[in-house]
């Protein structure tokens, strides 16, 4: 495959030899013939060398190429863009950018409040301690192990700070 940035660059010469002769040439009128062999070492030699220099640089080949890696290049941006950590696409460009920083935060703001809805939506199954019943054997039977630092916490305790914190308790 050829490389694609002498491609572009050879093309992007091309074309702009061809501008000021394309420009001189839309200048004759249309309808006129114009016996070249009349001309040959003048100018309008020179323009129509150039735009045919320009047409074999933008054959179908060159630009289906030049496409194809702007594509893929833009898909190369974007697949990097997902691996930024969050908050960096709220950063000021190197240019400047035309983003105020109002605008950027108002952005950041909406989509955080958008990701907190997301999460507060989604359900999580979590091992509730076992309920025990009144009157059992001995006096910490309403109570059960909650981890492994010898805390204690009742069922219904458990189920009433869940409450609390706005979350609900579903049964199995």
């Amino acid at each position: 495959m050829t490389d694609i940035t002498e491609l572009a660059q050879s093309l992007k010469a091309a074309a702009e030899n061809a501008i000021g002769a394309h420009e001189r040439l839309a200048a004759y009128p249309y309808d006129e013939i114009i016996d070249i062999s009349q001309h040959e070492g003048e100018q309008i030699d020179i323009d129509i060398t150039d735009l045919n220099e320009f047409n074999k640089e933008a054959n179908p080949e060159n630009i289906l190429a030049l496409v194809e890696a702007l594509e893929k290049a833009q898909q190369v941006d974007e697949e990097l863009c997902k691996l930024l950590p969050p908050g960096v696409e709220y950063m000021d460009p190197p240019d400047g950018g035309d983003v105020t920083p109002l605008e950027g935060v108002r952005r950041m703001v909406a989509d955080y409040r958008q990701r907190i809805a997301e999460l507060e939506s989604r359900t999580v199954t979590v091992k509730l301690p076992q309920r025990l019943q009144p009157g059992a054997d001995s006096w910490d039977d309403w109570y059960m192990h909650s981890d492994n630092e010898g805390e204690y916490l009742k069922f219904d305790d458990v189920l009433a700070m869940l409450t609390a914190a706005g979350i609900k308790v579903e049964a199995e």
